[in-house]
C-alpha cells in the first residue's frame, strides 16, 4: 500500500517522474521511511484528509486468516501497527465471539484474556479516529503515548506462550522494535513467518532458529523459529484450498480521488510545492529542492505572508547547502522582516538562528553570537508552542560557533543542552547533534568515544531517514579510522 500511495501523492503534488526517481534508492525503495513522507504531507497544512484513504478497501485472505484463527479461540490477542480498518471488517461477523479495539491510551489491562472477546491492539491508531493515528516521526516518538505503546507491546509478549508474527517487517525502529527487543524472556516462543516467493513448496520451507537473524533484528535473541516460505501456501494450508476468494486491490481511481480531495483542501495552493521542497531537502537533493522552493515563493507572494517567509527561510538553507552564502544571507534577512511584521514567533527565532549560523560560517563571530542572543532573548520573553525546539536550534548553532572559534569545552556544553531539548520527539535534530558531538570528540582525538557517538547518531538517523547525517557519519568514520 505504501508505494502506490506515495507515487499517487507525489504526482498529484506536481512532482514529475524524473524528480520522483530522485527520492528512490539504488534498490528501487524509498530513501526515507514512510513516516518522513507523512510528516511532510500532514504537518505543512495540519490536514488529515489523506487519512481517509485508509478507510478504503476490503479484507483480503490475510485478514480472513485472522478471523478463522480467532473464531476457533486460537488467538488470545491480535496486535497490529496498521491503521486501516480491514482487520475490523474481517472480524465484523466473528461467530461466537466479539472483538474490541484497544488503543495506546488505554490500560495494559484492557486486553486481559477473555475467550468471549478478542482484543485488537491498534498500536499506531485507527483511521476511524484520525487523532489516534501515529504516522509521523513526531507523533510516534512523543512523550507519554510512546511509553504507553511500548508498555502494551511488552505486556503482550510477557503474557504470550506462543507469539506468531505474520506479515510484519519489524521496521518500526522508533517504538515497536525496541519494545520487542526489551521484552526478551524465557517463556515466550516466537514463530516469525517471512514471505519468500522462491520457496514455492511447503515441504521445502526453511525453518531456522531466530538466532540466524541479524543482531539488530528485535526477535534475534528470542526462543523460536523463523519460517521462510511463500506465505500464500501456508495460508491456504490453514484455510483449505479454495475456501475463500481474495479481494481486488483498491482501484487507482479511488486513490487519486482521495489524494485530489486532500490537495483541494489545502489552505493555499503553494503548499504542494512546499511539501515537495521539504522532501527533496530531506533527501539531500538540493537542486531539486531549490526548483520547488522557487515555485513556492512565486505562488505565496501577496497571498500568504507566513508561507512566503517560510519559503525564504527554506531558500536560505538550500542556498547554504549549495555554498551560496550571499544568497542565503539575503533570504534569511528577508524572512526575518516578514515574520517580524506578522509577529510569527517560531519564524522570528529560527531567522535569528539561521542568521547567526551563517555569520559563524563566515567567521564573523561577534555578529553571529549577537544574532543568537537575540534569539535566546526572544524565546525568554515570549510564550509559544515551539519554544523547546527553537531553543534547541539556538543551542546547536551556538555549539557550532564555538567549534569554529576553537572553544571546544563551550561547544560540548551547548551540544549537551541541545540534546536535552531534542530528545523528546525531535529525532532528526537529535541525530545531527549526536553526529556533531562525535565530530567534536574526533577533534579532541578521543576516537573511541567518537565512534560510539557516531553509532548512536547513525541509529537515530536511520530511524528517521536523515540521509544527510548518515552520509556525514560515514565520512567521519573514515576520517577517524586508524
Amino acid at each position: 500500500m505504501v508505494t502506490p500511495l506515495l507515487d499517487a501523492c507525489l504526482a498529484a503534488l506536481g512532482a514529475d517522474d524524473f524528480d520522483i526517481a530522485a527520492l528512490r534508492n539504488s534498490s528501487g525503495g524509498w530513501k526515507m521511511p514512510f513516516e518522513s513522507f507523512m510528516e511532510a504531507f500532514i504537518e505543512h497544512d495540519k490536514n488529515t484528509t489523506l487519512f481517509g484513504l485508509f478507510l478504503l478497501g476490503m479484507p483480503n485472505r490475510n485478514h480472513y486468516l485472522i478471523k478463522k484463527l480467532a473464531s476457533t479461540n486460537r488467538l488470545a490477542v491480535v496486535a497490529t501497527t496498521n491503521f486501516d480498518v480491514l482487520i475490523e471488517r474481517a472480524l465484523a461477523d466473528l461467530p461466537n465471539r466479539t472483538f474490541r479495539i484497544v488503543l495506546e491510551h488505554q490500560s495494559t489491562q484492557a486486553y486481559s484474556k477473555n475467550e468471549a472477546e478478542l482484543p485488537l491492539l491498534k498500536l499506531h491508531g485507527t483511521a476511524d479516529d484520525p487523532a489516534t493515528i501515529r504516522s509521523t516521526i513526531q507523533s510516534i516518538t512523543a512523550g507519554d503515548a510512546f511509553s504507553r505503546r511500548q508498555s502494551l507491546v511488552r505486556s503482550v509478549i510477557a503474557n504470550s506462550r506462543l507469539l506468531w508474527v505474520w506479515g510484519y517487517s519489524c521496521s518500526d525502529v522508533l517504538d515497536i522494535s525496541p519494545a520487542i527487543a526489551a521484552s526478551l524472556n524465557d517463556t515466550t516462543e516466537v514463530v516469525l513467518t517471512q514471505h519468500d516467493a522462491s520457496v514455492d513448496k511447503l515441504d521445502q520451507a526453511l525453518v531456522l532458529p531466530l538466532s540466524v537473524l541479524s543482531e539488530s533484528h528485535p526477535f534475534s535473541k528470542f526462543k523460536g523459529y523463523c519460517v521462510r516460505v511463500d506465505s500464500t501456501l501456508l495460508r491456504e494450508k490453514i484455510f483449505g484450498d479454495g475456501q475463500i476468494q481474495d479481494t481486488e486491490p483498491i482501484e487507482t481511481g479511488e486513490w487519486i480521488a482521495y489524494v485530489r480531495l486532500w490537495i483541494d483542501s489545502f489552505a493555499y495552493p503553494h503548499i504542494c510545492f512546499s511539501i515537495l521542497c521539504h522532501l527533496f531537502y530531506m533527501a539531500a537533493e538540493y537542486e531539486v529542492a531549490l526548483k520547488y522552493n522557487s515555485l513556492t515563493l512565486d505562488a505565496s507572494r501577496n497571498t500568504d505572508p507566513r508561507g512566503e517567509g517560510a519559503a525564504l527561510s527554506n531558500r536560505g538553507m538550500i542556498l547554504f547547502k549549495l555554498n551560496d552564502h550571499v544568497g542565503a544571507s539575503e533570504a534569511f534577512q528577508a524572512a526575518l522582516e516578514i515574520f517580524s511584521r506578522i509577529v510569527f514567533h517560531f519564524g522570528i527565532v529560527t531567522s535569528y538562528n539561521n542568521i547567526g549560523y551563517l555569520l559563524g560560517h563566515r567567521r564573523r563571530f561577534p555578529e553571529a553570537h549577537a544574532a543568537l542572543r537575540e534569539g535566546f532573548e526572544y524565546v525568554a520573553a515570549n510564550s509559544f508552542p515551539e519554544e523547546r525546539l527553537c531553543e534547541g536550534y539556538l543551542r546547536k548553532s551556538q555549539g557550532e560557533l564555538y567549534v569554529l572559534d576553537s572553544k571546544l569545552n563551550e561547544a560540548d556544553s551547548s551540544y549537551d543542552l541541545a540534546l536535552k531539548l531534542f530528545r523528546d520527539g525531535y529525532k532528526a535534530e537529535e541525530s545531527e547533534v549526536l553526529m556533531l558531538k562525535a565530530k567534536l570528540r574526533g577533534i579532541s582525538l578521543r576516537y573511541e568515544e567518537a565512534m560510539a557517538l557516531l553509532q548512536e547518531a547513525e541509529d537515530v538517523a536511520t530511524s528517521v531517514g536523515n540521509r544527510e547525517v548518515l552520509e556525514a557519519c560515514i565520512h567521519l568514520r573514515n576520517e577517524f579510522a586508524p
